[in-house]
């Protein structure tokens, strides 16, 4: 745990201050380890319980779903996602997090995740069964990072700005933590406008079949995902890194236990979720 300190560089906008008056804060090495540990989580579960085949030997063939995957099935995961965010923030904030309540959420809209890596599965879709959920997680992936993209702007644009009096004040070790949060923040908004022209085709199809579109709709703009995802998600990391190591001690949510509950559960939850709903389907 580090000291509560005030250090804060000048290529952050300055209402991303966390302060909750603590004595100690989770250390950048906490925080990383804790959105790995996430990732793992999800991607574990999903491979436990995102495969049509392996539920079905798991259920004794009662969730043995073979429907196609339609854009609509995603919904729900993009619902609970967005209400895990928003309560991490109400969470976060009732243990000191001093920091406006949107932004708060947008940046934990950009927190690394392990939804590229998943929503990839549908490569080996029929032989194991994963490509329904797969695609499910390439949607939610899409949408989060579309809803992030603010802040991330917001961060670009001011590091854009920051002065090069401001940073000789910092010196290279800081520095390095400028460049690259710069650079991740530039290539997330690239990869993110290639995204949202995937969720614009993919909404569209959705409409114009009412609901119906599966998943060779999806498959015909699939280079944007398998491409600019993984960029998304290398950069989120660059962000989230540089930001927690330029701020060291700033970033103060307190008590952050029941943050990791629920990024633990909410795999859970959306696994088990897909698996009824495909069971109810099928």
């Amino acid at each position: 745990m580090s000291s509560n300190s005030t250090r804060y560089p000048p290529w952050i906008p300055g209402d991303f201050i966390v302060f909750s008056g603590n004595d100690t804060c989770p250390t950048p090495k906490r925080v990383l380890i804790s959105f790995a540990i996430y990732n793992s989580i999800s991607i574990a579960m999903f491979v436990i319980i995102g495969s049509t085949r392996v539920r079905a030997v798991l259920s004794g063939g009662r969730l043995r779903s073979r429907k196609p995957w339609t854009f609509w099935s995603a919904a729900g995961s993009v619902i609970l996602q967005f209400v895990t965010i928003i309560s991490t923030a109400f969470l976060i904030r009732a243990s000191g997090y001093r920091v406006d309540f949107w932004q708060l959420i947008q940046l934990w809209a950009v927190r690394p995740r392990a939804t590229w890596i998943i929503g990839n599965l549908s490569i080996i879709s029929h032989q194991m069964g994963f490509m329904n959920g797969a695609l499910d997680n390439a949607v939610v992936e899409v949408f989060v990072s579309i809803f992030g993209s603010v802040f991330i702007g917001r961060l670009v644009r001011k590091t854009l700005t920051t002065s090069t009096a401001d940073l000789a004040q910092y010196g290279a070790a800081l520095n390095r933590y400028y460049w690259m949060i710069t650079v991740g923040g530039v290539l997330m908004l690239v990869s993110t406008a290639f995204e949202m022209v995937w969720a614009l085709w993919a909404t569209w199809r959705a409409l114009q079949t009412k609901g119906k579109a599966e998943a060779q709709d999806i498959n015909s703009m699939r280079w944007i995902v398998r491409t600019f995802a993984p960029i998304t998600c290398i950069c989120s990391w660059l962000v989230w890194a540089s930001f927690l190591m330029s701020t060291d001690g700033v970033y103060c949510p307190g008590n952050i236990k029941w943050v990791d509950v629920i990024w633990g559960v909410l795999p859970v939850l959306l696994n088990t979720m897909r698996a009824m709903i495909d069971g109810v389907r099928s």
